[in-house]
Formats: C-alpha cells, structure tokens, sequence
C-alpha cells in the first residue's frame, strides 16, 4: 500500500457507513484498489464483513478455442470463490499477505487455512519471488487446490519500456503456474489478469501475455529424468555451499568447441537462432534446461574441465563461459532439462 488516509465520519456519512459498510468498501477496492477499515462503526444488524454476502455472480463463458494440442483456453466473466476447476491463481504479493483484491476474497472464501499455510511458507522461505507459484490447499473454496502467483508491479505511471521490462517476468509467473498444474496432474485452472489490479500492468497487454503464454507452453515437449533429477538436486546442494544460483537457458548444443570441449548452452533465445542461423537448418530442437553454472571464468579450446582458480589451485571452476550469452558445462549433472521446443524455418527469418 502506498499510503493511508484517514477520514472522520459524522452525520449522512456515518449513517451510509452504518448502513453498507462491507459493500462500500468492496466498491472501494474494485475501483480504486484502496482497502477501507471502519473503526468504532456500529454496523446496523450487526453487519460485517465476514457476513456480508456479494450477490452471486453467474459463470459467463465470452470466448473458446481449442489448440492444435487438445488444450482448450477460455475466456469466462466470473466469480474465483465459486469457479468449478481443479485449481483457482491467486495473484499474490510476495508477502502472501492477503489484505486486499482477490486475494482478500480468496483468503475469506477459502477460511483461514489459505493464510495460515501462506504465513507458514513465508516462515521457512522470507519471501515468494516475483515470477513463482507455489500450491496450496483450497480450504472451503469449490476447487482443489489454489495457486499463489507473484507478477510484476509497476508503478501507476508507468511507460511502456517497463512494462516490456516487466514481461518476462510476467511469462515467467505464468509458466510456473503451468508447470505446477502439470506436475499436478490439475485437469483445469482458471488464471486472473494477474497484476493488472493493484500491481498496475496494463490490462490488454496483461491478457495477451497470458495467453500467448498459455499457447507456447502447450506446445512444448516435457522432459523427465528422475535420476538425472536426483542427481541435479544433489550437484545443485553442492554448488550452493559457495552461494550458486541456478541460471535459466535456452539454446542448442554447439558443435564448434571455441571455448572448450564442454555441453554448451546459450543464455538467450537471441543467441540461440543465431547459431541456428548459421547451421542452415530447417528444423532445430531446442532444449531448455536449468544449468548450474557457478562460479565462472572465459573458457578457450582444448578445454576438457574447468581450470584451476588463481587464488585456490585445488579448486576448479564450476563452468566456463563465451562472455555474457554462451555457457559451457563439463559435467551433465550440472543441467536438468525441462522442455523440448521443435522450431521451423519460414521463407528467410526464423522464429519461435
């Protein structure tokens, strides 16, 4: 919340409180994001906000379609605490703090398990990042499980550079709230315009991110390897005890050992299609994955592992790199592929 305002009541005023107090203050935050707390207000008929019932809204499909995969995206005009589908997003902060917008409704729809479990995960992990998602148990709401999903915020003055700035972090929120209704086994999910209320993106750009999203996404082929997974998990432990962060990539194996004789992957779909490019190939398989990198330092021919570090000669670098764009792995444990994503060339340009 950006501030507080405080506003004595008296007289006609005081009485319209008396009278629609929670439907006040519903009007208040769907049109202009603002949270009202009434203090010292005699409700008539012992109104409050826990008893105030919304007039139901009835489920209203505006538009379907059916991709080529079997996946069907629609577009529905209504209510999130009563939707019948496996799993409800709440767009979130990253708090978990649900004091306001749908994560308000959300949260007292769903009874207090929603935040309990919320403040529980926000005791062992601060915080839940911008662009994650992670499931919940629905409590009393009519479906399975909900997600909590943390989009971009922006300011209510924002430029289009931010919101291009803002974007992939967008998709990011988007694509992790996909992988866990896959990992999930959810049959279906109804995702809000997340961060087009209080966090200000705009609403158009916000569904066409979503959507595109949403199509990209079934398009891709998902990669499984438990015992690769195991052994990432166990590698990635390792690499943590000296502050590594795992890195997300995209890009295709490089057959020209320019910087060693290690798996290479690009940090950009940019620098990926320009090594398609230079292939001449009509079909190229792409392979995303999670690499650890680690620590890292300029790798150069003939390279089979990572050097020796200057300062600790008995330690080897994690990984080698080709400046900002190429990493260079040596070990397979260092990388855990999600997705295959099959592309194809068109007249002279390429795209994903």
């Amino acid at each position: 919340m950006e501030g507080k305002l405080d506003f004595p009541l008296h007289g006609p005023s005081l009485n319209i409180v008396r009278k629609c107090g929670p439907g006040l203050s519903d009007i208040l935050q769907s049109k202009f994001g603002c949270v009202a707390i009434f203090e010292a207000v005699d409700f008539e008929r012992d109104v409050n906000f826990s008893q105030y019932k919304k007039p139901k809204v009835v489920p209203e499909k505006r538009f379907a379609v059916k991709l080529k995969t079997g996946v069907e995206v629609s577009v529905w005009k209504a209510d999130l605490t009563d939707f019948k589908v496996d799993a409800v997003v709440n767009a979130a902060n990253s708090d978990l703090q649900h004091y306001g917008g749908l994560a308000l409704a959300l949260s007292e729809a769903g009874g207090p398990q929603i935040q309990r479990e919320s403040d529980d995960y926000i005791k062992r992990n601060v915080c839940l990042a911008t662009g994650e998602a992670i499931i919940g148990s629905a409590g009393l709401l009519p479906c399975k499980n909900i997600i909590h999903a943390v989009g971009p915020q922006l300011s209510k003055f924002s430029t289009k550079s931010d919101v291009a700035r803002a974007e992939p972090l967008l998709k990011k929120a988007i694509r992790s709230i996909l992988d866990i209704v896959q990992k999930n086994s959810l049959k279906s999910v109804a995702i809000p315009a997340i961060s087009s209320g209080l966090f200000n993106y705009p609403l158009s750009e916000c569904a066409n991110t979503i959507v595109s999203t949403v199509t990209c996404f079934s398009l891709l082929e998902q990669v499984e390897n438990n015992s690769l997974e195991m052994l990432f998990d166990l590698k990635k432990r390792q690499l943590n005890c000296f502050g590594i962060h795992v890195v997300l990539v995209c890009g295709p194996l490089r057959t020209d050992p320019a910087y060693g004789e290690g798996i290479y992957f690009a940090s950009t779909v940019r620098k990926a299609m320009e090594v398609w490019k230079e292939r001449n190939e009509e079909y190229l398989y792409f392979v995303e994955a999670e690499v650890l990198t680690g620590e890292s330092t300029l790798g150069k021919p003939g390279l089979v592992l990572p050097p020796n570090k200057l300062t600790d000669p008995q330690r080897l670098y994690d990984s080698v790199n080709g400046g900002h764009d190429i990493s260079v792995i040596f070990s397979g444990y260092q990388a855990l592929p999600k997705y295959i994503i099959t592309c194809k060339s068109q007249s002279e340009s390429s795209h994903l």
